[in-house]
């Protein structure tokens, strides 16, 4: 209604009138003699909340052509008397401004969060007291519904708390905004890319330049090898130790953390081995950190970077229903995929699309989530999007909105509002997500890869084995016929040549034997 109209009522001498109709926000000319007086309904009083009763703003003397203010307008609201206001609050919507916490002995839900920081503030200032009227998402009983029925107390509502943003304070007819209690970035939130399997989880910990130093590292160290290889057994022995057969396997032992039984004599030798030791002892130590840190995670392949890559890739973007006016902003929006759901859809939507293995699905949605929401978890566009400032919206001309803005200057000043927001994001947060990362027991499909590793080099090592039995004792065949077909040839050796070939002389011996057998 508009606050502004005014009711011209004859002399009150005598008459009684049924207010029940009239709303609080109009106003009432009464004239006795010399003396016009302006009046308004008061709701609250001292003896009685919520019954209508005249209240007197001013008085105008014709006499002296003057106004004598007793109350401003909105006064009337300055002063609760300790009556009970209604605060509507929907039961789904969980964030720094307004959650539920359940209370373990009491078993009750308690509001809590800058909504209810602010509540109690303005309850001290202007003596009223709280009452929470809970909605659970019902279409027929929605808060603004609700407060434009004009309820009651115990009934309905009378103060929604409903952020808008600023910038459509002056579009909206229906509503006023307050000045800014808080300031919000719209992101897009997108679904990870494919998962990594377990094999590209050991590639993982060193990036592609740490992998290059690595190889030639080794591979310079080969190189070395097959030089010294060529040098005499002393100076061999002064580089690698004595005895040493297989200075590759040592170098590959050394880099697992295998102890060396045999050292070199040379000092510049060891210094370059300790040295190395050195830098595989911190090599391993970091992959195998890292690696053990990837193996309790699921891993995932980056995503987009780009919002031009949403509808160049095709991506669901969902947007909550009545924020249109919000993603109309964007340069683009209407080459997208839009789908616009409820608030409550929302888990319902991640739950369906998170064990997908690529689902291509982003949500458009406030900053605050990164925060406070189950899909902390999903990457968000690192490119910049619209930042809008946000107030406190109430429907037109209602008596809370001069005293929350009122309030809100000095609350900014203070510091209040920030340090609400952050102590409420803050343990929302926590409570989310207490720890970045915790240790969990290792299971088989954790460590899977290793043991198939294992088993992939055991295999060939069998597969190596066979391949080098059957090589040896086709070697052995071919020898024993060539040393036959020796004895063929020359069945008859001296004793020089025997002593000289005991082994050919026994084949030789053996086939005079199997030739006298037949």
């Amino acid at each position: 209604m508009n606050q502004n109209l005014l009711y011209r009522l004859p002399r009150m001498k005598n008459l009684r009138y049924d207010l029940s109709h009239v709303s609080e926000f109009q106003y009432f000319i009464f004239t006795n003699g010399n003396f016009i007086y302006v009046a308004t309904l008061e709701l609250y009083s001292v003896e009685y909340c919520a019954q209508r009763d005249f209240k007197f703003l001013g008085v105008f003397d014709k006499n002296t052509s003057s106004w004598k203010i007793q109350l401003k307008p909105y006064e009337k609201f300055s002063n609760f008397h300790g009556c009970e206001l209604v605060f509507g609050k929907n039961r789904f919507v969980n964030d720094f401004f307004s959650y539920f916490e359940k209370k373990v002995i009491e078993l009750e839900n308690e509001i809590l969060g800058l909504f209810n920081d602010l509540i109690q503030i303005m309850a001290k200032e202007f003596n009223f007291t709280i009452y929470y009227q809970i909605y659970h998402n019902d279409p027929r009983t929605g808060d603004f519904v609700m407060m434009e029925l004009g309820g009651i107390q115990n009934k309905f509502p009378n103060v929604i708390f409903q952020s808008q943003p600023q910038l459509f304070m002056v579009i909206d007819d229906d509503k006023q905004i307050t000045s800014q209690i808080y300031h919000q970035t719209r992101i897009f939130l997108v679904s990870p890319g494919p998962r990594y399997t377990m094999y590209e989880k050991l590639y993982l910990p060193f990036d592609n330049m740490i992998w290059i130093l690595l190889i030639v590292t080794f591979f310079t160290a080969f190189i070395v090898i097959l030089i010294v290889n060529k040098m005499s057994q002393n100076k061999k022995a002064s580089i690698y130790g004595k005895n040493v057969q297989h200075a590759g396997l040592n170098v590959l032992g050394t880099f697992f953390g295998i102890s060396q039984p045999r050292l070199p004599t040379n000092f510049f030798a060891r210094t370059i081995l300790i040295n190395f030791i050195f830098f595989c002892l911190v090599i391993r130590t970091a992959y195998q950190g890292v690696l053990f840190e990837f193996m309790g995670q699921e891993m995932r392949r980056p995503t987009i970077t780009k919002i031009s890559d949403l509808w160049e890739q095709n991506f669901e973007v969902f947007y909550l229903t009545g924020t249109e006016y919000l993603i109309e902003q964007i340069e683009g929006h209407e080459k997208m995929n839009l789908k616009p759901v409820s608030e409550m859809d929302f888990a319902y939507i991640y739950e369906e699309n998170v064990n997908n293995d690529f689902a291509k699905v982003a949500f458009y949605y406030n900053d605050i989530i990164t925060k406070v929401s189950y899909i902390i978890k999903w990457p968000v566009l690192k490119e910049k999007d619209i930042t809008f400032f946000f107030g406190l919206s109430f429907p037109l001309n209602h008596f809370f909105y001069p005293l929350t803005d009122k309030v809100l200057p000095w609350l900014h000043s203070a510091g209040i509002i920030e340090h609400s927001i952050n102590f409420h994001s803050d343990y929302l947060q926590e409570k989310a997500d207490p720890k970045i990362f915790e240790p969990e027991v290792l299971t088989l499909s954790a460590l899977s890869y290793g043991f198939y590793i294992w088993l992939g080099t055991l295999t060939f090592s069998i597969l190596v084995f066979f391949i080098e039995f059957i090589k040896g004792e086709i070697e052995k065949n071919r020898v024993i016929k060539r040393k036959i077909k020796f004895a063929k040839v020359h069945p008859v050796m001296s004793f020089a040549a025997a002593k000289k070939w005991p082994k050919m002389e026994t084949m030789r011996k053996f086939y005079l034997l199997k030739e006298s057998l037949n």
